[in-house]
């Protein structure tokens, strides 16, 4: 397989971006693809309250991380270490980090409004009153790694959720031989090519259909946010 290069970091704007609002229902990842993806909820392992043990996604979602997976050579599998994700807990992450960086000794004086602009580059805000409010409220953002055939985790360059500029997904490219720079290409690689975009902040974070998705490729959102599971439909 030849591997993509991972382009120079770059934002895109999400300002103006559109809903186009496609109904389309959610699907637990580890039930739907039988298997053939990993599951390993990180901020339900490490007992953050209201998370999930599920990857929900939406099901367009789902069918390109199956292709995706398929496209792996066959020592390497995705596993996804977190999708949908409640607005409680969403809030609990931002508030987390926005604190972290309020007592850091280097941001000692900056403005309330400027800790939230720093948190907000790793970290969505959770509008609850917005249609498009933070990417894992969708369905269609997804974080995941790559593993071995056992299942092991494969050195990346740094952990998930590793907020650090480290986490850049073009971090590693200055030495693209290295296995973990190796890594990211490969995953990369699959990603895109199966029809997802990626948050240049962060190797891990993948999006089809969301906020992020439509800022990236010019187009209209197709999943507006869903803050409950109550409020879902399922296949």
């Amino acid at each position: 397989m030849l591997l993509t290069k991972i382009p120079p970091y770059r934002i895109f704007s999400r300002a103006g971006v559109v809903l186009k609002e496609e109904d389309e229902p959610m699907v637990d990842v580890s039930a739907y693809t039988g298997g053939k993806i990993l599951v390993d909820m990180q901020y339900y392992k490490h007992g953050r309250p209201g998370a999930i043990d599920r990857a929900l996604v939406r099901r367009s979602v789902a069918d390109k991380l199956l292709a995706a997976a398929r496209a792996l050579p066959q020592d390497y599998r995705l596993k996804i270490l977190d999708a949908w994700r409640p607005v409680s807990v969403q809030r609990d992450i931002f508030d987390e980090y926005y604190h972290a960086l309020k007592s850091a000794p280097e941001n000692k004086g900056l403005s309330d409004g400027a800790l939230h602009d720093m948190a907000c580059r790793f970290v969505s805000f959770p509008q609850t009153g917005e249609r498009l409010s933070f990417v894992h409220s969708s369905g269609g953002a997804v974080d995941l790694t790559l593993t071995d055939r056992a299942g092991n985790d494969l050195d990346m360059g740094c952990g998930f959720d590793d907020f650090a500029p480290l986490a850049a997904t073009d971090a590693l490219e200055s030495a693209p031989d290295t296995p973990a720079a190796k890594h990211r290409r490969l995953l990369y690689t699959v990603m895109t090519e199966a029809g997802f975009t990626n948050y240049p902040d962060e190797w891990w974070h993948y999006d089809y259909g969301d906020l992020f998705y439509a800022a990236a490729t010019k187009s209209a959102a197709r999943y507006a946010s869903i803050f409950d599971e109550t409020e879902m439909t399922y296949v």
